[in-house]
């Protein structure tokens, strides 16, 4: 049913909006070329449209200046939405990266926190089971609107760490009810956990989360990826970073690159809004972000090791 919903909301922003129609329309044109790395294959795209996001102002003096522009009073008059879970609006991204992309602002205005939320990220995965994969940035993990809580969301398929070609490093538990690995995916830090039970999965978010707290890290340093596939098995990728933004990304001169990621680009596409960066970015360059903004391979160490003697499943 949420499904055919989100088709026909496709259909008709592409049609009736001019801006989400010229957005799908230039992403369908955009280039984009390889990046054969040790841990994968990931993906750079030419994508200009997303400087507003990638160069978001996110301090706390910035975001006072401005209206929120995911508030519903703030959309475009003609953006239309799906109000689903009661509270949250499943808009069309008018400036997408995937196919399909969307954007899931909730009703009322409060911080991009995932704690309070994940009963409700669990809920969207499973409205679109075996169809969408569910996206989200930390405050300070590439969320361009920290002030207001959002997921995002897009076809499953798009991105290289949900696909099948990903590896598992090594299982730290399989059970009955759940499994939890470590992705092959240095120098990013990636915990996976799956289970066709939601209770599991909302334990371990829950579990995941107070570990970070208990040790001193910033849960605002997160990006997740949720899927509920068609057997009704939940998968999470629990990606966890050690800066929002790598210093090429503060530096004017020639060496710099005008590099955000947020969640996307650390699940292997490399959104790149300018010209030069998208011609100079290479394998090694793309892995040295990743090293820069990811955990360091200690504390996800230390993490591990709380986390396994915390859980109890």
């Amino acid at each position: 049913m949420l499904k055919k919903l989100v088709e026909a909301l496709y259909e008709d922003q592409t049609q009736s909006w001019e801006l989400a129609k010229n957005g799908f329309e230039s992403l369908k044109k955009i280039q984009r070329k390889e990046l054969i790395t040790p841990f994968g294959k990931h993906v750079a795209q030419i994508n200009p449209a997303r400087i507003r996001s990638s160069g978001a102002k996110v301090d706390t003096a910035s975001i006072a200046a401005r209206p929120c522009f995911l508030c519903p009073h703030s959309l475009p008059d003609e953006q239309r939405g799906i109000v689903v879970l009661k509270q949250w609006v499943i808009l069309l991204n008018p400036f997408p990266i995937l196919e399909g992309h969307l954007t899931i602002p909730l009703i009322r205005h409060e911080r991009q926190e995932l704690l309070p939320y994940v009963k409700d990220m669990c809920g969207l995965a499973l409205s679109f089971r075996g169809t969408h994969e569910i996206y989200f940035n930390g405050a300070k993990a590439g969320a361009s609107a920290p002030d207001h809580m959002h997921f995002q969301a897009a076809p499953i398929g798009q991105i290289p760490l949900t696909s099948k070609e990903q590896r598992i490093q090594q299982i730290l538990l399989q059970t009955s009810s759940c499994k939890i690995s470590i992705v092959e995916s240095d120098p990013r830090k990636i915990l996976r956990w799956q289970s066709k039970d939601r209770g599991v999965i909302e334990h371990l978010f829950e579990v995941a989360l107070r570990t970070m707290q208990r040790l001193g890290m910033d849960t605002d340093l997160l990006n997740v990826v949720l899927r509920c596939d068609e057997e009704g098995e939940f998968v999470v990728d629990f990606i966890m970073r050690g800066k929002h933004r790598p210093e090429c990304f503060f530096d004017q001169g020639p060496e710099g690159h005008l590099i955000s990621p947020g969640v996307i680009d650390m699940a292997g596409v490399s959104v790149l809004v300018r010209p030069q960066d998208f011609e100079s970015i290479t394998p090694e360059l793309w892995e040295g972000v990743l090293r820069e903004v990811s955990l360091s391979a200690d504390n996800f160490e230390a993490f591990i090791n709380e986390l396994m003697e915390s859980y109890h499943g």
